[in-house]
């Protein structure tokens, strides 16, 4: 009977042994993960809380970053009716939600357009509705517009008559820019950029 009894505490002392092998192996990976993963755009540093998007969503409602506390915001400027910075931009989104992982539940995708005379709350409705309703368009006063791209450093030149006959008429430099689930200004993109990469980076700010 003792001797059985000594097998089996040596049995159970064996298991929790590997059992915290196993753990100490796990949380060492998962911390090293997390710190030798390389951002693929320009990260941030330091990490700055992201400038405010207090501005009215393609519904009509009001609409703020607060909103996103918990979830990572794929933000971008641009004009329905500039082919790079509209269009082309809302594919761009919708290839980089496709190929996101198992926390694309946690990822919201943000239109802020530059050209709100025209993006009018209906346009940019059906912009969005053609790509993926889910994403979220945003528009404010001429005012509110001028403030958020000096905020997110962004250039925006008119080089033309802003007219829907005379279709674009923006010079701009529009990137991405990922916003954390901390509400922080994480990472910036340039035009051009990779969405497979793009992607990459949002699975892994959402998975923090």
């Amino acid at each position: 009977m003792k001797t059985f009894l000594s097998q089996r505490i040596v049995q159970v002392m064996a298991l929790v042994t590997i059992l915290i092998f196993v753990a100490a192996g796990s949380i060492y990976w998962i911390a090293d993960r997390a710190e030798g993963y390389e951002l693929n755009g320009r990260a941030i540093s330091p990490v700055v809380q992201a400038p405010p998007l207090d501005l009215t969503d393609q519904h009509g409602s009001p609409f703020s970053l607060s909103q996103e506390m918990g979830k990572v915001a794929v933000v971008s400027f641009g004009s329905t009716r500039c082919p790079d910075t509209g269009p082309t931009m809302l594919d761009e989104f919708a290839t980089i939600r496709s190929n996101l992982g198992e926390y694309a539940y946690l990822v919201d995708f943000i239109f802020v357009t530059f050209d709100p005379e025209n993006d009018t709350q209906e346009r940019l409705k059906d912009a969005l509705a053609s790509v993926d309703p889910s994403f979220i368009g945003l528009r404010g006063t001429d005012e509110q517009t001028a403030q958020i791209l000096d905020a997110y450093g962004m250039t925006v030149e008119r080089s033309g008559a802003a007219t829907v006959a005379a279709g674009c008429r923006f010079d701009d430099s529009s990137r991405v820019y990922l916003i954390d689930r901390a509400g922080n200004l994480r990472v910036t993109y340039l035009p051009g950029s990779d969405p497979l990469k793009i992607a990459q980076d949002i699975d892994h700010l959402a998975g923090e």
